[in-house]
């Protein structure tokens, strides 16, 4: 097969990341987010990416949810920017290295392969969950992976390939701590429920947004949690800022409550900070029900053992049990030394993994389900963490390793496209 040149394109819930193999980083960011007029006689078409963002009277859509991909004439029209707008290449001259969600199901993979092949007529195609590629960047095939995006999942790889049995997920991401910060904000007053407004919200997320890194599990209210943090009121701890119209907003311990929804329910959030009481306020209930908390309505979890692990239970009641639960379920043939390889090779990466202290954070609640005896346990935070699964796919498509793993235009006209789940079958 010809030596095509390879484009990667990291699909994601928020934004997709594009560029060419061996780069160091991305060439394109292009926002998840496409829009149409909301008069059915217009003849505009659609806007993609950032064209569509700061339009009015607009009809706003996101083409995936949850890194699986819900609407296929809008990703076929985000693939169609990326190309021809964003990189301005041709698709027929160059293979595609594109990842996926560990939980992408068959049909929708070979959905992609089609329009690949179909659509955009490139010679060659492979899929690859993006948990296989950060630890690329780190000159390793071996540990625990965390992608934190739209949702948080974990899985423990080793020799390059997911252990499927230490497949875990978290319902929380960027998403969830956005509307979370969100509605801490306007039970302090502030109004910010449209869509301009919520943009302002995530910026303040991405910019003034942290989480503690000294909490201890029993404290009972926000006033203990903020002491033992050490958190500096004037410096750390309230942070003005401007929106667009120059009205200032104070924000204060909205900072760290709303990532506190990666280590708590969402009540007990509210309930520490005082604004729900302990009993529980009825009214409250059905707030947080209705904006689809009641999922994460669980109490924090403690593994005593590998036995109490479903390996169909893939839901998880916290982060730092999430990836707790993922290395006990490692199903390696020498277990217990690959365990103690997993914890002390934990790599966290996404968007959502930017937040300051997170890292500390994490080791100091993994060392809290030892009472004696713990194993080393790193979190390793790469400074480009954002990036880190694309960086990795760059790395992969320059190995001999993937050189002969493409599926190409010829096997698809031959077998059809779910043959893409036997050819991109190599990491699984």
């Amino acid at each position: 097969m010809e030596e095509y040149p390879v484009i990667v394109i990291d699909n994601g819930t928020t934004t997709t990341k594009s560029g060419y193999a061996g780069d160091d980083s991305p060439r394109s960011c292009i926002p998840m987010v496409v829009a149409r007029s909301k008069d059915k006689n217009s003849t505009q078409n659609a806007y993609v990416g950032d064209w569509a963002l700061g339009k009015k009277n607009m009809h706003f859509s996101h083409p995936m949810e949850k890194g699986l991909i819900t609407n296929w004439d809008d990703m076929e029209r985000i693939w169609n920017e990326i190309f021809f707008i964003e990189l301005r290449v041709d698709p027929e001259e160059n293979r595609i290295l594109l990842t996926e969600s560990l939980f992408n199901p068959k049909q929708k993979r070979e959905k992609t392969t089609e329009i690949m092949f179909e659509t955009f007529k490139t010679p060659a195609v492979y899929l690859i969950p993006s948990h296989c590629l950060p630890l690329y960047n780190l000159g390793r095939e071996t540990g625990t992976v965390i992608d934190m995006g739209s949702m948080s999942s974990c899985c423990c790889i080793i020799d390059g390939k997911i252990d499927r049995n230490s497949i875990k997920k978290l319902d929380v991401g960027g998403k969830e701590v956005t509307n979370f910060l969100q509605e801490l904000l306007e039970r302090k007053g502030y109004s910010l429920s449209n869509k301009i407004e919520r943009v302002n919200v995530r910026d303040i997320k991405e910019k003034l947004s942290f989480c503690l890194t000294n909490n201890k599990q029993k404290m009972s209210s926000i006033e203990e949690i903020i002491k033992e943090s050490g958190i500096n009121s004037d410096e750390k701890y309230h942070q003005n800022y401007q929106l667009p119209d120059k009205q200032n907003l104070a924000i204060g311990k909205e900072r760290f409550l709303s990532t506190e929804l990666f280590f708590r329910s969402k009540i007990e959030i509210l309930q520490l900070s005082g604004l729900v009481e302990n009993k529980g306020n009825e009214k409250d209930k059905i707030m947080i029900n209705q904006k689809g908390y009641d999922k994460l309505e669980q109490k924090k979890v403690v593994v005593e053992n590998e036995n109490q692990i479903e390996s169909s239970d893939f839901n998880s009641s916290s982060l730092p049990n999430m990836i707790y639960k993922s290395i006990l379920n490692c199903s390696s043939k020498e277990k217990e030394k690959t365990q103690k390889e997993m914890f002390k090779n934990i790599v966290i990466s996404g968007g959502s993994s930017m937040f300051e202290g997170l890292q500390e954070r994490l080791t100091h609640e993994l060392n809290l389900f030892w009472a004696e005896n713990a194993p080393e346990i790193k979190v390793i935070a790469p400074p480009e963490r954002k990036f880190l699964a694309w960086v990795g796919g760059s790395i992969l498509s320059e190995l001999n390793k993937l050189q002969n793993k493409w599926f190409t235009k010829a096997e698809y006209n031959e077998n059809g496209s779910s043959y893409v789940n036997i050819k991109c079958n190599d990491f699984l």
